[in-house]
């Protein structure tokens, strides 16, 4: 999904240099910075909690295999640790926009007025559930995370907008989830990534189906 997202951005921005940094960790190396990451979380604690941050661990220290990509070409520069100390990130678009399952499922049940009872909830909690969390996450590679999805003048527009015009779930996910932003995404050309269906980060990342070897290492160990 990354590379796919990434090649549009290059054909969007012919003139700009772009550094893409794969970032691939063994199953020795989760383990290894497992406890670290349990300690940075800490007090959330379940397996779902532990997921999302050891994927995110790994993904904003930015180390890995880099490539150059500009209008002269590409360059593999090996090895590379991002000099970036601000981090951009989604949280909140979920929330704000409609970007779950369980949103789907209380339209389903209760249409509007149960999905508006949902969605409030889960902005109530986010700092709670999420926020802590990942921003001690963040801190760790001693950079700091910035929400554009959480300005507060965007929250305003969103929140005073009508909700069919911010989603409608009566679209099958990877279109009526998300709607307004994914419009937005296709009116600035990203038209795959626009229309590609929410995978949590536990799951794209595929960090999840390392669990039963994580606990066989954290046994052996």
């Amino acid at each position: 999904a990354s590379i796919a997202a990434f090649d549009e951005i290059l054909s969007l921005t012919p003139t700009r240099t772009w550094r893409f940094i794969v970032v691939d960790v063994t199953v020795d190396q989760a383990s290894a910075a497992l406890p670290h990451v349990k300690r940075l979380i800490h007090p959330q604690k379940s397996k779902m909690d532990e997921n999302i941050g050891l994927a995110l661990w790994f993904a904003i220290r930015a180390k890995g295999h880099a490539t150059l990509h500009g209008p002269q070409g590409l360059t593999h520069e090996g090895e590379y640790v991002s000099k970036a100390r601000v981090a951009l990130l989604g949280h909140g678009a979920d929330e704000l926009l409609g970007g779950y399952a369980r949103h789907r499922a209380a339209y389903k049940c209760g249409k509007v007025e149960s999905l508006s009872i949902e969605l409030n909830l889960d902005m109530a909690r986010l700092w709670i559930r999420n926020l802590g969390r990942d921003d001690r996450i963040i801190s760790d590679s001693q950079r700091e995370g910035r929400f554009p999805y959480l300005d507060e003048e965007l929250m305003d527009f969103v929140s005073s907008a009508k909700l069919q015009h911010v989603m409608n779930l009566d679209y099958p996910p990877g279109e009526g989830d998300k709607m307004i932003l994914r419009r937005t995404a296709m009116h600035l050309g990203l038209s795959t990534a626009s229309q590609r269906a929410k995978c949590a980060l536990q799951y794209g990342s595929r960090v999840s189906q390392l669990e039963e070897q994580l606990s066989r290492h954290a046994v052996n160990g």
